[in-house]
């Protein structure tokens, strides 16, 4: 096993957030996106920065993630070290002179590793298109698929040689380091013991949704701040939301995709009814994002709450979606009471012939749903005076909230 430190980026903030943007997007294309490939089709065009960064990105969210250096003939992947001495690389490991563990390079930032190209070889494009590039992919893929966290802890160890490295140093700051993989490995079983799915992919989306909220007292008298994904399943006498506007609640990739339109509005539904007494949703008239200052309309999930449950505070020049287009909110308030089992989606008004209501359907029922076709519910959870439903559609499961749903199922 080898040890680096990385030199930094110097990068400035706009730069910064559209890697960030970009580690989004990718992680909202699928679960099973292990491995991505960056090419180019000419030198000098970027792809070893931009498969730095991205890699970087990735590791700072709290993934672990293994940059290869596989341009084995013009690499410059061996600049962004600053100290470490490296003897092996991605050619010692294809020409079959060492194993994947002895090329893992470990730095000094936390989840990231790294396989540098190596010496040039003589042949480098057929070396990187043997059987041996493949197989040490299918070799890592194949840790987090076939093992169970613990198991893929203790392999990882193991091949990187990580903790043995440690305890040759053994300063101060190793012995903390070793401990905390001891307390890594105590919070996976730990995991392991209570979860029904007891997959690396499952633990990962557990601890990506741990916060300080795991702590919070609610007796303490305090202003809480928290996602609307961590807010499921609590309510509070006065709840606030922020940035309703077009392009941030629903964002972008939301608008003009009927699925995660409905994804993003059943989420809207959600922070809604975290309000026993008092709501109030606020938005900008203009905003630094990314960079650059923006004027977004006033989000349409604030248009689809019927008017008779709102006050407005209309100065001029706000851009708001409405009939006319021609009014123009800076923020609205509303009555939980009011709104209390009667928001729902504009398609539920009109729903047809047959729409069920929320108390009319059970586990196991099979039901036909106007966007997703045919279901079973194979889950109810109570949550917040609603269920979270599981339903099995033939495109895989959907997770919605019953009373938004109702009105758009039917029977079967």
């Amino acid at each position: 096993m080898q040890e680096f430190l990385v030199k930094q980026s110097n990068l400035d903030f706009r730069t910064r957030e559209a890697y960030k943007m970009l580690r989004t997007n990718i992680e909202f294309t699928g679960d099973n996106n292990k491995v991505i490939f960056i090419t180019s089709t000419m030198s000098g065009e970027g792809k070893s920065t931009v498969a730095f960064e991205l890699a970087m990105s990735f590791a700072q969210n709290g993934m672990n993630t293994l940059l290869i250096d596989a341009d084995t003939r013009k690499s410059v992947m061996k600049n962004r070290g600053k100290k470490g001495k490296i003897k092996y690389g991605l050619t010692h490991y294809l020409s079959g002179k060492n194993q994947l563990k002895d090329v893992i390079c470990i730095s000094d930032v936390p989840n990231f590793c790294m396989i540098f190209a190596g010496p040039v070889p003589p042949n480098p494009s057929e070396l990187v298109g043997n059987e041996r590039f493949a197989q040490m992919i299918e070799e890592l893929r194949a840790f987090a698929k076939d093992n169970t966290p613990d198991v893929l802890l203790d392999e990882l160890i193991e091949k990187t040689g990580y903790i043995r490295a440690l305890e040759e140093k053994n300063t101060i700051e190793d012995r903390t380091r070793i401990e905390n993989v001891q307390e890594l490995k105590s919070s996976i079983i730990g995991y392991m013991k209570e979860a029904e799915d007891d997959t690396l992919e499952g633990y990962l989306a557990n601890v990506a949704l741990y916060t300080d909220l795991d702590n919070y007292d609610t007796e303490t008298d305090a202003v809480v701040m928290m996602t609307m994904h961590a807010a499921k399943g609590l309510e509070f006498p006065s709840v606030y939301i922020v940035g309703m506007e077009e392009g941030i609640f629903p964002g972008m990739r939301a608008i003009g995709e009927h699925e995660e339109m409905e994804e993003e509005r059943r989420l809207c539904y959600v922070a809604i009814t975290r309000a026993e007494r008092h709501l109030e949703m606020t938005c900008a008239r203009q905003r630094m994002l990314f960079g650059r200052t923006t004027a977004n309309r006033v989000s349409r999930f604030v248009d689809e709450i019927p008017d008779e449950h709102i006050e407005k505070n209309i100065p001029k020049g706000y851009a708001h979606r409405d009939k006319s287009r021609e009014e123009s909110y800076q923020h609205r308030r509303t009555s939980y009471g009011h709104l209390r089992g009667g928001v729902t989606a504009p398609a539920a008004a009109a729903s047809g012939a047959g729409a069920g209501t929320a108390a009319s359907f059970a586990v196991g029922d099979s039901i036909e749903h106007k966007a997703f076709g045919e279901g079973v519910i194979m889950k109810m959870t109570p949550m917040g005076g609603d269920f979270l439903v599981e339903i099995n559609f033939k495109q895989g499961v959907k997770r919605l909230m019953l009373r938004a749903a109702a009105p758009h199922m039917t029977k079967i």
